[in-house]
């Protein structure tokens, strides 16, 4: 390989989506609370699962349903799978599970053991289901990782038993990543909008409910499926024995939410005036109460750091707030790239200006080179993205100043900052605060009016008109 075709040193960088697919399989069974997690995994590797969760969730602790067998140097000579059996059969008498997800990590696969012969000979004298789910590696993402459990939840349900409540919608690939406000509220907001043209919500993958509901699934005459499940699309679509799903975006934004009712409702039988007079009615709610804040967002420069969904539904509502995104940094690979931004945004009739940068998996190396460009240049005046995005820009020169639009003079004053998404550290939800459905309009452009400055003058900052 010659050196002008070797990847530069930001191949190498720690990426903004740096959790692989063991992060996202304990995030998935976390989302269902009497389902344990058993990994089979060496003595530092447990950390890498768990410990961004703890961070993350205030309500549930990250870690009570989730164990470990700890594989050390000699365990892993001598032959380590043994040690899965005994751990299995004490955990469950501790906890009692509905079931046990059993994963290992690619150390242990490359010894070249027959785990799985040794769990399906453990899980006999085991009173309740155990699945193994592998989750090896670093690539692509945790996003593949949260997917594939819920690939193994539809090998569960009996798609044979008729779907005995006709109005009711499965909704599969929902990111339940914490039982915090956000997520209550943002179910509260999607099964608002279906009872909204005569739907209701059925079974939630995933939720926080617990797995005798889930695999109820069966009985909900519709199937609505978010872009979560993109990693495992076409092996959940055949596990499903025939039910065809509605496709759509996230329900973010004013007309992102439109967009995801009239697909669901159209997918779903609804009649089109139906929609459209819940559509009209909640639109002309909203935007009324967003009236007093539109004008002095206008034109405002922000970021938006997020995966490839999050991303395309927080520029969509950006966008009509006024905010013009010019760097977006789209997080992991498995969910979708550039392309698929400016395709979603296009669905909403939007688009982002012709020299905003989008970036690809960037690493925090990258962004933080983008975020001293533009603040060294024309300007930034908000970020929106995860912990470690958030964090990253603290790392920036405080000399780093942006211009006031008012006076033209140089304030010390940085951007504001929105923290969303997996990890959050410092943004915590004890009541419903949604950033999905027309609900979640009104509270993020809350948050953002009370968003606090990377630095701060002490100077009183006013959006002006």
């Amino acid at each position: 390989m010659s050196d002008d075709t070797l990847p530069g040193l930001d191949h190498y960088a720690l990426k903004s989506m740096d959790y692989g697919q063991l992060t996202g399989l304990a995030i998935a069974c976390h989302a269902i609370p009497d389902v344990f997690l058993l990994m089979h995994v060496g003595v530092g590797c447990k950390n890498k699962a768990t410990a961004h969760l703890l961070v993350h969730d205030w309500k549930e602790h990250g870690n009570v349903r989730e164990g470990w067998t700890e594989v050390g140097d000699k365990d892993l000579i001598l032959g380590a799978s043994a040690r899965a059996a005994p751990y299995l059969r004490s955990w469950y008498k501790r906890l009692e599970p509905s079931m046990i997800v059993v994963t290992s990590v690619t150390f242990i696969d490359l010894a070249g053991e027959d785990l799985q012969d040794k769990l399906a000979v453990a899980a006999e004298s085991i009173p309740c289901p155990v699945r193994y789910v592998k989750a090896p590696g670093y690539d692509p993402d945790m996003y593949v990782g949260y997917s594939k459990l819920l690939e193994t939840l539809a090998k569960d349900v009996d798609w044979s038993k008729p779907a005995d409540k006709p109005n009711e919608v499965l909704l599969l690939g929902y990111m339940f990543d914490r039982y915090e406000g956000d997520h209550q509220g943002n179910l509260a907001q999607i099964k608002g909008l279906l009872e909204g043209i005569g739907l209701s919500l059925g079974p939630a993958w995933l939720s926080g409910a617990k797995l005798s509901d889930l695999l109820q699934a069966h009985r909900s005459g519709h199937v609505v499926e978010l872009p979560y499940t993109k990693p495992v699309r076409k092996r959940l679509r055949r596990a499903l024995k025939g039910r065809s799903p509605v496709e759509t975006d996230l329900p973010i934004g004013v007309r992102g939410t439109s967009r995801w009712l009239r697909a669901v409702g159209a997918g779903c039988g609804v009649a089109e005036p139906v929609i459209e007079r819940f559509v009209k009615a909640r639109e002309a709610y909203v935007l009324k109460q967003l009236d007093t804040m539109m004008d002095r967002w206008r034109s405002r420069r922000v970021a938006v750091i997020a995966e490839l969904p999050l991303a395309a539904g927080l520029c969509s509502l950006l966008i009509e707030l006024g905010f013009n995104p010019v760097l977006v940094g789209i997080r992991g690979e498995s969910l979708g790239g550039a392309e698929d931004l400016h395709a979603s945004l296009t669905r909403d009739g939007l688009r982002l200006e012709p020299d905003a940068v989008v970036l690809e998996n960037p690493s925090l190396f990258t962004l933080r080179g983008q975020f001293e460009a533009l603040l060294e240049g024309e300007g930034l005046d908000g970020v929106f993205g995860a912990a470690p995005d958030l964090n990253m820009l603290t790392t920036l020169s405080p000399k780093l100043h942006v211009h006031a639009r008012s006076s033209g003079a140089v304030e010390p004053q940085g951007p504001f900052l929105v923290e969303i998404g997996f990890p959050s550290r410092d943004f915590h939800a004890m009541m419903p605060m949604p950033f999905m459905g027309y609900g979640g309009v009104i509270v993020l452009a809350q948050r953002i009016a009370d968003a606090r400055r990377l630095w701060d003058s002490g100077r009183v900052m006013t959006w002006h008109l």
